[in-house]
C-alpha cells in the first residue's frame, strides 16, 4: 500500500513538474512567437529529404522509449515546442490511431497502426495528437472542429483521419448443444464437457454435436447460456 502511494505521488510530482516546464515554455514563446518557430522548424524539415526522424521501418519493433524520443523530436521540429509528458504504445487502440488524455496530457499511439502501416502513417497520427496536446495546454481550441486545431494541423502537415484497421474475423460456431429436457438448441464455438453443464432454461441434460460446416450466428438458432455445475 505504501509503495503504491509513493509511486502515485512520484507520478503526480513528475506531471506537475512537466506542466510547470510547459508554462515556462509558453512564457518564453511570448518573446519569440510560436508561429514563427513552427515555420522555421518546418522549413528546416523540408531540407531533410523527407526522412522520418530516424524512426524504425514498420517491420522493425519499437518500444515505448523509442516512441517517446520520436514524439519529442517531432514536437520540437514541427511545433517548436517540447513534449514534456509521456507517449506510449497502446495495444488496445483499434477504433483510432492515437489518443490524447486531457487530464494527464499523455499520448497513446496504436501499435496495430504502426505495425500495419509503418512510420509515415504513424508520424501523421503523432502530429494529430500533438496538435491536441499543445493547443489544449495553451488554452486554445484543441478539438477537431475548432479553427485553431484545423489551422495548426495544416501548418505541421498532419492529417485528421488515419487509415482504418482491418476488421477482426469473427470465429464461427463449431458445435451444437441440444437440451434433452426442453429441446432448446445452443451454438458454441468451443467444445464443452456436457457432464459439467446443464441447460440454462430448464437445467436439463445436454447433448453435443459437431457441425458438419462451421456456422456464424443464425437468428433461428438461439445462442443462449448454459449453466456450469459446480463440483
Amino acid at each position: 500500500m505504501n509503495h503504491d502511494r509513493i509511486s502515485n505521488n512520484r507520478i503526480n510530482n513528475d506531471q506537475k513538474t512537466a506542466d510547470e516546464m510547459y508554462q515556462k515554455q509558453m512564457a518564453d514563446d511570448r518573446k519569440n512567437p510560436a508561429d514563427q518557430k513552427i515555420e522555421d522548424h518546418k522549413h528546416h524539415a523540408q531540407k531533410n529529404d523527407g526522412q522520418k526522424h530516424d524512426a524504425p521501418m514498420h517491420h522493425d519493433p519499437m518500444n515505448d522509449d523509442q516512441l517517446q524520443a520520436w514524439v519529442e523530436r517531432i514536437s520540437l521540429e514541427y511545433f517548436g515546442r517540447p513534449f514534456l509528458h509521456r507517449a506510449r504504445f497502446n495495444n488496445r487502440l483499434r477504433a483510432c490511431g492515437g489518443r490524447y488524455a486531457l487530464r494527464t496530457h499523455h499520448i497513446d499511439i496504436s501499435r496495430k497502426h504502426y505495425e500495419l502501416y509503418g512510420a509515415e502513417e504513424t508520424e501523421m497520427i503523432i502530429k494529430n495528437e500533438l496538435c491536441h496536446y499543445h493547443l489544449h495546454l495553451q488554452g486554445k481550441g484543441y478539438r477537431h472542429r475548432d479553427a485553431d486545431f484545423k489551422q495548426l494541423l495544416r501548418q505541421v502537415g498532419g492529417t485528421r483521419y488515419c487509415k482504418a484497421l482491418p476488421e477482426r474475423r469473427t470465429q464461427p460456431y463449431r458445435y451444437r448443444l441440444l437440451c434433452t429436457g426442453c429441446g432448446q438448441t445452443f451454438l458454441r464455438k468451443r467444445r464443452i464437457d456436457t457432464k459439467k453443464y446443464v441447460c440454462g432454461r430448464c437445467r436439463g441434460k445436454l447433448q453435443i454435436f459437431k457441425l458438419t460446416r462451421p456456422a456464424f450466428h443464425d437468428k433461428l438458432i438461439h445462442v443462449t447460456s448454459v449453466i456450469h455445475i459446480p463440483r
